[in-house]
């Protein structure tokens, strides 16, 4: 009998251990098919054809679309879940029970004298032998109460810094994309450019093979002039090279298929967009309001004053709160339904130590994080000059080269117009000219190019999304209250 009960069980949980095991090809198999499914979902993702995206669109869809800022989403779902459950740990416990009891024998019981050791009563019985009970159990202990909430607490700690982390990569991705969006405006421009010189001196290869049979040049001042013209091309070949691997990298941000075209709007290159800074003082103390990475440091700092406070309560006796209902069937019972309430304490004296040192632990963990939270704004302070004198360095640079382009460019239509009133200008002198012209124009564009990536740079920096005039206004009319408050309070002091 006994083997017929054991042995089912026995190939239940042979089964249950086994069926949990995994083999190498089993994980191959599994990295086949989940492969074949990313590459199909990656491939569905592509781009609108013929549509020229600009930054703001490029910036949408990185957001909507990118795949490491959606596990933020997740994750911070993830966190909401936790701190629910968190909450509801705070309810006391409530059990519901049904205990059923039978015995193939009368429950009697017999009594006897204990002075003359003899039996003074007939066996009787005070319970049937078939019974039931019915029972609705309440108990709250109030350090687990406690605990739950700071628990809960914490829990809102967690998903703030889920939170603030998702923010930060949301910013760091919209910089990428500037980043790459650039680089490949910049890229396009140059092929435009070039391409656009390279056709205007096509037969550039002919006038200089007349020039040498004719004599009117020296070798050497011919090979210069080829040598210009192959930089020219080779030139082209690595804006190309760059064009293509910048457009790779900024579909990736995209969230689309590599094999995806993208045109990007270039437009913005042809001029500078002149952006207002507050002084480099103000930009610091937006910044050590508003990085994302110090409000984490916050709450990681408040998670461990609450886990100190958590130690705190745990040196507290334990108290017990309960309150049961009991239903028998014993008919017996003088009374069959009835309440239960009243309340245990205990106290484990060799614990205390323990929980000493976790709150010692605790209170340095939270001085450590205070002098992380120092380094941490010192940083972002040094962070902020160094984007700070970037952008004004990238600006001299770009008025710099401009200036050069803007005297190229009036030579060049000065000697256009003599060259075509037929004086003594050669078709190669001008080719030659043009061909400087567009090295300067496309020097310029990478330089403007620059100066956007140092801006978008130090908005990063900050950590806001932009230079909003009223946001900023309202952000540095904040910090003058904050500052002459502070003034008041020393002069009080």
């Amino acid at each position: 009998m006994i083997r017929k009960f054991f042995i089912p069980i026995a190939i239940i949980c042979a089964v249950s251990m086994f069926s949990g095991c995994q083999t190498e090809q089993d994980y191959r198999d599994k990295r086949s098919q989940s492969a074949r499914d990313g590459y199909y979902h990656i491939a569905r993702q592509y781009m609108p054809q013929g549509k020229k995206f600009t930054l703001v669109e490029c910036i949408g869809e990185a957001l909507k679309n990118n795949l490491d800022l959606q596990v933020y989403e997740l994750r911070e779902r993830i966190e909401n879940e936790r701190k629910t459950a968190a909450v509801l740990g705070m309810l006391p416990e409530v059990t519901l029970g049904y205990d059923i009891t039978a015995r193939d024998n009368e429950p009697g019981s017999s009594s006897y004298n204990i002075f003359t050791g003899q039996e003074s009563l007939t066996p009787s019985k005070s319970s049937q032998k078939t019974q039931s009970m019915q029972s609705i159990d309440m108990a709250l202990s109030v350090i687990d109460f406690g605990l739950a909430y700071f628990n809960s607490v914490q829990a809102q700690d967690k998903r703030l810094i889920v939170h603030e982390q998702k923010k930060r990569v949301a910013q760091n991705l919209i910089f990428k994309v500037v980043q790459k969006y650039l680089e490949v405006a910049a890229a396009q421009h140059a092929i435009n450019a070039t391409n656009a010189m390279l056709n205007r001196t096509g037969k550039i290869e002919a006038i200089l093979k007349d020039l040498q049979d004719s004599k009117e040049l020296s070798r050497l001042r011919i090979l210069d002039e080829q040598k210009r013209f192959i930089g020219l091309e080779k030139r082209l070949m690595r804006y190309q090279l760059n064009y293509e691997n910048s457009c790779i990298e900024l579909k990736a941000l995209m969230g689309y298929t590599p094999n995806s075209m993208i045109v990007v709007d270039d437009n913005f290159l042809n001029e500078l967009s002149e952006f207002e800074l507050p002084n480099v003082r103000t930009l610091e103390q937006i910044a050590l309001r508003e990085r994302p990475e110090l409000y984490e440091v916050d709450y990681e700092q408040h998670i461990s004053d609450v886990e100190a406070r958590k130690a705190i309560v745990k040196m507290f006796p334990q108290v017990r709160i309960f309150a049961d209902y009991k239903d028998s069937s014993n008919k017996y019972l003088y009374n069959s339904r009835w309440w239960t309430l009243g309340m245990k304490m205990a106290y484990d004296m060799l614990s205390i130590p323990g929980h000493v040192f976790e709150y010692r632990q605790s209170s340095k963990t939270s001085d450590a994080l205070e002098h992380k939270t120092m380094a941490l704004s010192l940083a972002i302070m040094s962070q902020v000059h160094i984007a700070y004198a970037s952008i004004l360095e990238a600006k001299n640079i770009y008025e710099l080269d401009n200036r050069v382009y803007q005297s190229y460019y009036e030579q060049l239509k000065v000697i256009r117009q003599i060259y075509d009133s037929g004086e003594d200008f050669s078709k190669l002198e001008l080719d030659s000219l043009e061909l400087e012209t567009a090295d300067v124009s496309i020097n310029r564009a990478f330089s403007l190019s620059s100066y956007y990536l140092a801006y978008y740079r130090l908005l990063n920096t900050i950590g806001l999304d932009s230079f909003d005039k009223q946001l900023l206004d309202r952000k540095v009319k904040n910090i003058e209250q904050t500052s002459a408050k502070k003034k008041v309070d020393l002069a009080v002091k």
